[in-house]
């Protein structure tokens, strides 16, 4: 027998399973509480399951429950992406754009593209997720971030999101100021050094020293830390002997990298793409369309993409 859930036992059933009671959720829905629990217990008659087990602080979520909170999550997020695709249509400027943002993307291509989008969508919320790939795809999967722009994930399924790629991002090994090694300008010469990556070891800057390291004929590079945080990993690099990789659009940042020297290594350490991804079954609303455009502009202005132009005077993000 089909069932057809309906959206405010949808949002009755998040607000319970975000709250872990009954009673809290039915003060965040303004409802009373024997409507809300009215609420619940035909949701669960019309799935023939229980989604909630009663404890002694509240409830909280049965197996069912579980499974049906990623799918409600998604549903009402659908729900309100569809709500702001028709005002955008109907020609009102709203709604929110949530975007998830790698530290290079941050800082080489945001600010000129969020001043055009303030321009063109005064109206309309902007939220900025930072942070590497990995944190971002919860929030994709579950449909409440438009898309990321990052480096791209290490095995995900290309079935579960649509990506681009925008451009492949160049690195560079940087020391401390004043290393014993700072002129070095061979791979060979780092042998011994220690290593610290920023990110995961596959699928962003840390993977391309193992990569590069590899392609040498190489012992691998002596990694001792991994870090996600970009000012933490400066602060060891700028005050050890520790070395690290880094985009290059990162280390031309002031004052973050001050205290950073970009080593003369003559051999090329291979790129990683930056992806804009979004999940696959979710097409963009009209405005995070636009902003992804930009995006798309913005790279091109500024060369990262490799295609040769001329030089502008001025930020070119209008087509």
């Amino acid at each position: 027998m089909a069932i057809a859930m309906k959206l405010h036992q949808v949002r009755d059933f998040i607000a319970i399973a975000e709250s872990a009671s009954i009673r809290k959720a039915a003060k965040v829905l303004g409802l009373s509480q024997p409507a809300l629990t009215k609420s619940l217990h035909r949701l669960e008659d019309e799935m023939h399951v229980q989604l909630f087990a009663r404890t002694a602080r509240g409830v909280e979520l049965t197996p069912y429950g579980e499974v049906l909170l990623v799918r409600a999550r998604l549903i009402e997020a659908e729900s309100e992406r569809a709500r702001q695709e028709l005002a955008q249509m109907r020609g009102e400027r709203e709604g929110t754009v949530t975007v998830g943002v790698s530290p290079t993307v941050a800082t080489s291509l945001l600010p000129n593209v969020l001043m055009q989008f303030r321009k063109d969508y005064p109206n309309v919320g902007i939220n900025i997720v930072g942070g590497l790939y990995y944190a971002h795809l919860p929030e994709l999967r579950a449909g409440t971030m438009d898309f990321a722009v990052g480096p791209v994930p290490a095995g995900v399924p290309n079935f579960e999101f649509a990506s681009d790629v925008l451009f492949y991002n160049s690195t560079a090994i940087a020391c401390r100021k004043g290393h014993s090694l700072r002129n070095a300008t061979r791979l060979a010469e780092l042998e011994k050094a220690e290593w610290i990556l920023y990110g995961p070891s596959r699928g962003g800057p840390g993977a391309s020293i193992i990569e590069a390291f590899q392609d040498a004929g190489l012992p691998p590079p002596r990694v001792m830390a991994q870090c996600n945080s970009i000012a933490g990993l400066v602060s060891v690099v700028a005050r050890t002997d520790i070395l690290c990789v880094l985009p290059r659009q990162m280390l031309d940042q002031e004052p973050l990298c001050n205290g950073l020297h970009v080593m003369p290594i003559a051999q090329r350490l291979p790129r990683y793409p930056i992806v804009l991804m979004r999940k696959s079954t979710s097409p963009l609303t009209p405005v995070a369309s636009h902003l992804a455009t930009l995006l798309r502009r913005q790279v091109a202005y500024l060369n990262l993409d490799g295609h040769a132009r001329p030089a502008k005077k001025a930020v070119a993000l209008r087509g």
